[in-house]
């Protein structure tokens, strides 16, 4: 027998034996088991159609560059029907797209563009509100004490009382304040 027709054998031999076994192909369909997202590890554990049900597939890659926390990712939410790929040889899992995620991670030190950017960059909400206190600091600190003196300043006569305008001035700005209405959007961060 010839080295090819061995060759050959062997083949057909391994094909028949893995047709025993639950065959793996390069892509797969399957669901996030619950509780099994590490964070840190950039891993999960999802039940692939062909696994046994108390034989998860283990350590899956949430993101497709093998141990690089940079780049964007999807941490998909428990029970998500997903898709995965065997990517680089056996064993070697990437979550491809789940059918909900927890959340999205977007970490690069380059632009990262929503849309057409047409909206400009996002607020960082902390220096937002520190502006507008600052406004608000100064137009009552500030501000509306100056407006009453001046008011007091045009002095006593006639129409024009300096005092009564000064008392109507303090008595129409008494109470007042600047409310801020929550701007955050939670559902988008930044870092």
């Amino acid at each position: 027998m010839s080295q090819v027709d061995k060759k050959v054998i062997e083949l057909i031999d391994s094909i028949a034996h893995k047709r025993e076994q639950h065959l793996r192909f390069p892509i797969m369909s399957g669901t996030i088991v619950a509780g099994s997202v590490d964070e840190d590890a950039m891993t999960v554990t999802v039940e692939l159609s062909v696994d046994d049900a108390d034989v998860p597939t283990e350590a899956i890659n949430l993101n497709v560059v093998l141990n690089n926390v940079a780049g964007a990712y999807g941490i998909p939410a428990d029970g998500a029907y997903c898709l995965v790929a065997e990517v680089d040889g056996p064993d070697k899992w990437e979550l491809l797209k789940a059918s909900a995620y927890t959340k999205i991670v977007c970490k690069a030190d380059t632009l990262i563009q929503f849309n057409d950017g047409s909206k400009g960059g996002l607020v960082e909400i902390q220096k937002l509100k520190d502006n507008l206190k600052a406004i608000h600091d100064y137009i009552f600190t500030t501000l509306q004490p100056a407006i009453a003196s001046g008011i007091t300043a045009v002095g006593a006569g006639g129409a024009a009382n300096g005092a009564t305008g000064a008392a109507n001035f303090n008595t129409a700005v008494a109470g007042q304040d600047i409310t801020y209405e929550d701007m955050e959007n939670t559902k988008i961060t930044q870092g």
